[in-house]
């Protein structure tokens, strides 16, 4: 017997093996198996039983052993892996990898901090990365030992140099789930649906009880409700014997929706993102595979959760670009949350404010059944918006010109009546740009070519894309004359303004520099016990997260997301916007937002600031339908990258030239080759090819071709495909 055998590797297909006899009993699809590779051994799963022998003269290579403790995968959750492989054009090894947990066998390592670190430390002999750690402990209280090491640049001869002084401890923990339950579930913290969401339940619930595939998009307003009508469906689809997958695009979103649904339906449920310690993992891998859970919570990865007999699959804030796998293989969450429900007979609902416009058309195709929240979940109506022109003049704040005189006002209001408020601005760092007063020359990256931006706690200029950190100059190294002006925004410089105007206030900062992982979880709930009094931060902050005091949302420049060169700007900057402007007044008082721009007659923000989903659709879909874009036609990136950016040039025109006829056959459009937004990464140069086409079909084709080509490309030239890319850059 043969069989084909897909390993957790880069390789370019799966593998056939020849099966022992007394092997053969035990196979099955999906099951894991020891096999040779080379000179090693490696363990891969079953793709394909008895099939007919390779081309010519080839002798096959045993299978080696088939483990009797392992259950392997799911064939459904196998199928779907490989059929991802085959529309993404990836290796069937990548999407296998990103399916599969990687446990370890050891726990995780954490560092804490033991006492204080005042603003100007007396001991002069730390080094600026030992005191940018101690700053961040003093922040957050314990990090893990890669994180210490990945955000700020600690070292291990460094920690345990801090250790030696007694500024630190380090400690071995397990890192386990610390919102796992084991008490009933609790059926009377629900409240009694409203109408909307009763409709909404019904007609989700009527899906699941035919026990056939049917697309929803729950379109509620923020603060509708959304969760409730989650945990309901949930509940009942347990009751019904089968299964409920539930994907959030962060993981700081996970906790909190986890500890509702094991509150409500005890302590069943399932905790799947990478943040999550090994034995957790393990642990909860073994009962979804068993049944003994019936739910998984998590973030995109969690998309694999070895659920069986599946019934309900929900995707939260449908609309959110982290649903996008980035690297290696780049699947999008929802799109296969949607396949994966259809091949499992089951219901999903895609929830959202704002809704993709993919999704949105998907309605009006009929491929999901439109589901509206109209109102707020509790008595208070959205939040009024007013939007601050910073083009009048007085308009701004004296001191602080960035901020106008009518936030910094309200601001003051704020904090008199002992509220709390969130400053939202999308971008890190002290200021963006190091630039001379007498050239002109910027600080920029060796390796990227872009600027290096200034941060202030770390008091050094640092690269956004590849974490290039360098002391600022005394003076310009281009001209040798110029003074270095620090100029742009960043949130640091935000929490520096407002700590200057409101010395007394209690001022926080929520940004991937100070917040990762379990990290996050310890600011907001900082922000929740009113330990903040004004929160600053980046999209962290516009989450789904609930702050019943927060009752004042100033955005600082809201046309920011405008001057991004690509077609979904003003879709991105519209439901940013709505986002962060639905965590306020989510309590029992009023809310108020403040949008500070440059462009406040500019459609996203205009609608925004009426809540006006609809209205924003309208003004934005003509252009899409016009330029052919999403989601009136189908994307796929094709980047090259090369250290020679002569030889990339030639292999891209190459490319496009190999491309060109069956693009026109397909009625597809080959944008380029041009050098990307990002012309330059880690030392790579970067080039484009963006084919737009009518069809999935005819994307595929295309793609199919490049993949062909990239395989003798030779080693000077990496091409990456992105199919349904998001991002540009």
């Amino acid at each position: 017997m043969r069989i084909e055998v897909v390993l957790p590797l880069a390789l370019p297909g799966t593998l056939t093996y020849h099966v022992p006899p007394e092997l053969v009993p035990r196979l099955r699809l999906g099951a894991r198996v020891v096999v040779p590779l080379s000179t090693r051994r490696a363990t891969g799963y079953v793709a394909a039983l008895d099939v007919p022998p390779p081309q010519g003269e080839v002798v096959l290579r045993d299978v080696l052993a088939v483990p009797e403790d392992a259950t392997g995968l799911p064939e459904d959750l196998l199928q779907l892996v490989l059929e991802a492989a085959r529309y993404y054009c990836a290796p069937p090894g990548e999407a296998l990898r990103a399916a599969l947990p990687r446990f370890a066998e050891t726990p995780t390592r954490r560092v804490r901090v033991v006492r204080a670190v005042p603003e100007k430390t007396p001991d002069g002999r730390l080094g600026p990365r030992q005191r940018r750690l101690l700053v961040a402990l003093a922040e957050v209280g314990e990090l893990a030992l890669d994180e210490a090491r990945r955000l700020h640049g600690a070292t291990a001869a460094s920690i345990r140099a801090l250790a030696d002084k007694g500024w630190v401890e380090l400690g071995e923990r397990d890192a386990v789930d610390p919102f796992a339950s084991s008490g009933p579930a609790c059926a009377d913290l629900a409240p009694d649906p409203n109408p909307a969401q009763r409709r909404a339940i019904d007609a989700v619930l009527g899906a699941v009880r035919a026990g056939r595939y049917r697309g929803f998009l729950l379109h509620g307003v923020t603060a509708s409700g959304k969760t409730e009508v989650y945990l309901r469906c949930a509940a009942e689809t347990i009751a019904l014997g089968r299964s409920c997958l539930v994907l959030v695009p962060e993981i700081a979103l996970t906790p909190q929706l986890v500890g509702r649904f094991r509150a409500r339906l005890g302590g069943a449920v399932a905790l799947v993102h990478s943040a999550v310690g090994e034995a957790e993992r393990r642990r909860a891998w073994s009962a979804m595979l068993e049944g003994r859970v019936r739910v998984a919570v998590g973030a995109r990865s969690a998309l694999f959760a070895p659920l069986s007999g599946l019934g309900l699959v929900v995707v939260d804030e449908e609309h959110d670009a982290s649903y996008k796998q980035a690297d290696r293989f780049r699947y999008h969450a929802r799109d296969l949350a949607m396949l994966r429900a259809h091949h499992a007979g089951a219901a999903v609902v895609l929830g959202s404010a704002t809704p993709s416009l993919e999704s949105w058309s998907n309605v009006h195709d009929t491929k999901l059944e439109l589901l509206r929240l109209p109102d707020r979940a509790t008595p208070l109506p959205l939040p009024a918006v007013r939007v601050c022109d910073l083009r009048l003049r007085g308009a701004r704040h004296p001191r602080h010109t960035f901020l106008s005189r009518e936030l910094v006002e309200e601001l003051e209001g704020t904090l008199a009546r002992r509220e709390q408020a969130i400053l939202f601005l999308n971008r890190r760092g002290f200021a963006p740009t190091a630039i001379c007063s007498s050239c002109g020359t910027f600080v920029a990256c060796p390796s990227c070519g872009v600027a290096l931006a200034y941060h202030r706690a770390r008091d050094a200029l640092l690269c956004h894309y590849c974490n290039f950190e360098r002391q600022v100059p005394e003076r310009c190294e281009s001209c040798r004359e110029g003074e270095l002006d620090l100029r742009g925004l960043g949130t640091e410089r935000i929490v520096a303004a407002v700590g200057d105007l409101f010395p007394a206030a209690r001022v926080g900062r929520l940004d991937s520099d100070v917040a990762a992982g379990p990290s996050v979880e310890r600011v907001l709930d900082r922000l929740r016990r009113r330990e903040i009094d004004i929160l600053v931060g980046t999209q962290m902050v516009t989450k789904g997260h609930d702050f019943p005091a927060v009752t004042f949302v100033g955005v600082v420049r809201a046309d920011m997301g405008l001057q991004v060169v690509d077609f979904r700007a003003a879709e991105r900057t519209f439901q940013l916007l709505t986002q962060v402007a639905g965590r306020a007044g989510r309590g029992t008082t009023p809310g108020l937002v403040l949008f500070q721009t440059f462009l406040p007659d500019h459609y996203a923000i205009a609608a925004a600031a009426r809540q006006d989903y609809e209205g924003f659709v309208r003004q934005e879909l003509p252009f899409r339908r016009e330029l052919g874009y999403p989601p009136f036609g189908r994307l796929v990136l094709l980047r090259g990258e090369g250290r020679d950016a002569g030889v990339l040039d030639a292999a891209m025109d190459a490319l496009a030239a190999e491309l060109s006829p069956l693009a026109a056959a397909a009625h597809a459009s080959l944008l380029g080759p041009s050098p990307a937004p990002l012309a330059r990464l880690r030392g790579f140069h970067r080039r484009h090819l963006l084919v737009k086409a009518p069809t999935r079909k005819a994307i595929r084709a295309v793609a199919v071709r490049a993949t062909a080509w990239a395989a003798h490309a030779g080693r000077k030239i990496r091409l990456i495909i992105d199919i349904d890319p998001l991002h540009l850059a």
